[in-house]
């Protein structure tokens, strides 16, 4: 390997251990939001069409094939309310517009936007084994639109967090380029479970392993709320921008 290359690895795997607190707390958000997310890429249109819809592949390749159309009409649903929803960031600064200002407080900062997208992807997901037990597409469709909220907030607030809280490190470029790893760690960390789960669980089905990712999503809440980062409305000074509760 290139000295250069080696000096490049030796800087992430340094920096991977010594991340700035708000950096580290963001980082474990992402691995608990994209745990789940991975399972909804992976299980939620077969999770519809089988569990739900009743379908198979050989067996009821029409109720299937209806499924999986069912569960890709509530994708593009989602993509929708995550553009709408999207939105309200920019005309807000990412603090909650209109009746959400009555629960959440402007001085919040980054923590309660984040940490709300996480009980939705937690509680929807956790919803999973009742549209089975109900045999309700329109609660599984619903459970995988509402998921649009999260993906909002997914691909933007961990990069607004980050990006202030090392705007003045030396190894900026670096903590970013790590950050990346807390998407790309939890697609590991689902084959194994997922495979755990299915194979060594009996009567576990992708159901079980879409609660286990809610159980995940609702963690990642749990973290978001102890983020000190982002109040741009209420603080004068830099550091107390970053670093305000």
């Amino acid at each position: 390997m290139h000295p250069r290359e080696r000096g490049i690895f030796r800087s992430i795997w340094s920096n991977l251990f010594s991340l700035p607190f708000e950096v580290q707390k963001a980082f474990v958000v992402q691995l608990f939001s994209w745990f789940a997310w991975f399972a909804v890429f992976v299980y939620g249109a077969v999770w519809l069409a089988t569990e739900v819809a009743g379908g198979d592949a050989i067996e009821s390749k029409e109720k299937y094939e209806a499924g999986v159309r069912q569960a890709n009409s509530a994708l593009a649903i989602q993509q929708m309310v995550a553009f709408v929803y999207s939105v309200q960031f920019t005309i807000s600064g990412f603090h909650f517009p209109g009746l959400m200002s009555l629960f959440v407080s402007r001085s919040g900062g980054f923590k309660w936007p984040w940490a709300f997208a996480q009980i939705i992807q937690g509680g929807a997901l956790l919803l999973t084994p009742v549209a089975v037990s109900t045999g309700s597409i329109p609660l599984a469709q619903f459970i995988l639109a509402i998921l649009g909220i999260t993906w909002a907030s997914t691909l933007s607030l961990p990069w607004a967090v980050t990006g202030i809280a090392v705007e003045d490190h030396p190894e900026r470029g670096v903590i970013m380029a790590i950050m990346n790893l807390s998407q790309v760690l939890p697609q590991f960390a689902l084959s194994i479970i997922g495979w755990v789960i299915l194979d060594n669980f009996p009567g576990a089905t992708t159901s079980t392993v879409l609660f286990v990712a809610g159980a995940s999503g609702l963690a990642g809440a749990g973290v978001a709320v102890f983020l000190r980062v982002g109040d741009f409305l209420h603080s004068t000074s830099r550091f107390e921008q970053k670093c305000i509760f």
